[in-house]
């Protein structure tokens, strides 16, 4: 073969090589820091770029942005172009998704002080927004801790999203707070394909957790989601307003887009603020309104839900007259020592619209006050609206409820009724003592035990977890009940140290007062302990996994962000003349910071005074530099040290 020859096929070569697909190229893995520099840095790890905004217009589809431990806090920015915010592009295929994480799950911290606190839509911390026209596809984000925001997470116009790892703590830092916002994890309109795994949030929230549809788009459903264990707990909001742990909202009209495909595996609604005044229109623990379809809960707790003046019911899972489409499904369900109802399917009044599946099917209801005349279980409260919704509550318990009587139900059948007497209709029951020792299990030497329809057990069994960990909907397993433990819940321990964290109401929030330390996050808790001691009994070993009490757990280390000036007392000086160095601190972030060093170089071409520095700083004449070190600096502080130094 001749030279010229091997040349042009060596040039088609190259050719091939510079035009072959996106999906095909090697990844790159990119760094951001605090601490790095987004005009001189290069996204290595050895120097990094410093906001995870530069970072993620600086990705392309299927790489991976890390975020290096600190606190990322407000630099500079408008709306939607936070500096801290994290706004990745669509990965290329299924196979190849773009991935934003923290280095060390929840060291990672946004901090949204300073940039306005009420965040909604795609102001949030985490945004995968694909714009109007547009969709974002193939999209990870996991680790993250987001402080100071009512906003962590939003989708829309979105597909095959993986959100998992999320700490939320919810306080507005402005002191105001807008009744319409509060909604940590918002779910929007075109989002499909989503998962949201393994979060938690508390503090100043309407819907911890918000799916929700479109009023204004006929062809932005949002469809195929999953919240899977995710805790929410209800810490103070502003009056009015419809306010519940978990929603799934549809649009206002039938011609509009709709809620569709919705499932909630093993989470939680746990441990609501009951100080009074207390929050107004507390809707429930999960609530499902307007024109939605197809919700399904699996082994989620509703525990202790006690808001000042009461809320509507645990689980308010049909609402809205015509517009809900349902069915309506809660199997291995726990509602328990809450202000309300244990179900609330609501038929408004509407006749002859259509007819909705609501079932409950081996769930468990105890300790409930509802006022009267309301019953534990309530299928709609206007004459004429029955018959619109088929409902149907089997093999559960029903313990201890200040109501004896079910409205406009259809079928109830293979319940226990313990204290209370069973209704008219209701066939297969027992009334027996249901020997009830965890409100989680039903054990050997129950009567409820494999005596409901078909052998099974009466009352919920929350022991495994649903959905294989990391399954978006329609993936093998995604809704199936696993052989994988649920307990000890899954990052108790860090779920119970940023509810510990001290996160005080604003401006008009009510209520005025916030103990967070209440409830799974007193001393010597943890929330699995917290959940099946409910009743009093030991915890089972198997589940808690301890011999004895632990002892209690110290309190949450947050990450110092502490920000340093230096400032020298002349602008201009001759040789010999005297210099005074002043170097300001502030500590940034949300928690006292302890045992601070700074150190700083005796500037080149001057000497240091001997003795002249304040504060206790320690000259070393090796490094030429000194060090300070400061015992303790509370959030928001500030302070200064200084020195002298002589030019040569």
């Amino acid at each position: 073969m001749n030279k010229k020859l091997v040349f042009l096929i060596s040039i088609v070569f190259a050719l091939f090589i510079l035009v072959l697909p996106r999906g095909f190229a090697a990844a790159a893995t990119y760094y951001v820091s605090p601490s790095g520099n987004n005009t001189t840095g290069n996204g290595t790890r050895v120097n990094p770029w410093q906001t995870p905004y530069y970072g993620c217009t600086h990705m392309s589809g299927g790489d991976t942005l890390i975020l290096m431990d600190g606190t990322y806090s407000y630099i500079s920015g408008g709306a939607r172009t936070w500096s801290n915010q994290i706004r990745p592009p669509s990965g290329p295929d299924a196979n190849h998704y773009t991935i934003v994480k923290a280095e060390n799950d929840w060291q990672a911290i946004i901090n949204f002080a300073g940039e306005g606190a009420d965040m909604t839509g795609g102001d949030a911390a985490i945004a995968i927004w694909g714009g109007w026209g547009g969709t974002a596809r193939y999209i990870q984000v996991e680790g993250i801790k987001v402080i100071n925001t009512t906003g962590a997470l939003t989708t829309s116009d979105c597909q095959y999203i993986k959100i998992k790892r999320i700490a939320h703590i919810s306080s507005p830092g402005n002191g105001a707070d807008n009744s319409g916002y509060g909604e940590p994890y918002l779910i929007m309109r075109g989002s499909d394909h989503v998962l949201l795994e393994d979060s938690w949030t508390s503090g100043c929230i309407r819907y911890g957790v918000l799916v929700v549809g479109d009023n204004d788009d006929p062809y932005a459903d949002t469809t195929n989601i999953i919240i899977r264990r995710v805790v929410v707990r209800m810490d103070y909001k502003a009056p009015g307003q419809p306010k519940a742990c978990f929603a799934a909202y549809g649009g206002n009209d039938t011609g509009l887009s709709s809620v569709d495909n919705i499932l909630f595996q093993n989470d939680i609604c746990i441990d609501w603020n009951p100080a009074s005044p207390g929050m107004t229109e507390v809707y429930g623990g999960f609530y499902n309104p307007k024109f939605t379809k197809s919700v399904k809960y699996q082994g989620c707790i509703a525990l202790n839900l006690k808001p000042a003046g009461g809320m509507h019911a645990a689980f308010y899972t049909l609402d809205n007259y015509y517009q809900n489409i349902g069915p309506s499904i809660l199997e291995n369900c726990v509602a328990w020592d809450c202000d309300g109802r244990a179900i609330y399917w609501n038929r408004g009044g509407a006749v002859g619209i259509r007819s909705v599946t609501a079932t409950a099917n081996q769930c468990t209801f105890g300790n409930l006050r509802i006022a009267s005349p309301y019953a534990y279980v309530n299928d709609g409260y206007s004459p004429t609206s029955a018959g619109w919704i088929i409902s149907t509550l089997s093999n559960s318990i029903i313990d201890s409820a200040n109501a004896t009587n079910i409205t406009y139900f259809d079928s109830e059948k293979y319940n226990s009724y313990n204290i209370i007497s069973p209704p008219s209709g209701a066939t297969n029951a027992i009334t027996t003592d249901n020997r009830l020792l965890y409100i989680t299990r039903v054990e050997n030497g129950s009567t409820c035990k494999g005596t409901g329809e078909g052998g099974v057990d009466r009352g919920a069994t929350i022991q495994y977890r649903y959905g294989v960990d990391g399954t978006l909907w329609g993936e093998t397993g995604y809704n199936t009940l696993t052989s994988t433990n649920l307990w000890p819940y899954p990052y108790e321990d860090n779920i119970r140290l940023d509810f510990r964290m001290t996160n005080n109401p604003t401006g008009t929030a009510l209520p005025t007062t916030n103990n967070a330390t209440r409830g799974f996050c007193a001393d010597g808790q943890t929330l699995t302990k917290y959940i099946w001691e409910y009743l009093g009994n030991p915890c089972p070993f198997n589940i808690c996994n301890y011999g004895s009490t632990p002892e209690p757990e110290p309190e949450p280390v947050i990450p110092p962000s502490i920000t340093l000036a230096k400032q020298v007392d002349k602008s201009q000086a001759s040789a010999g003349a005297l210099l005074t160095y002043t170097l300001t601190f502030q500590n940034t972030s949300v928690a006292e910071a302890k045992n601070i060093v700074i150190t700083d170089e005796i500037p080149e071409g001057t000497t240091y005074v001997a003795n002249s520095a304040t504060n206790g700083g320690i000259y070393n004449s090796g490094a030429n530099e000194l060090t300070w070190t400061i015992p303790s600096i509370v959030a928001g502080a500030s302070g200064q040290v200084s020195f002298q130094a002589r030019i040569e």
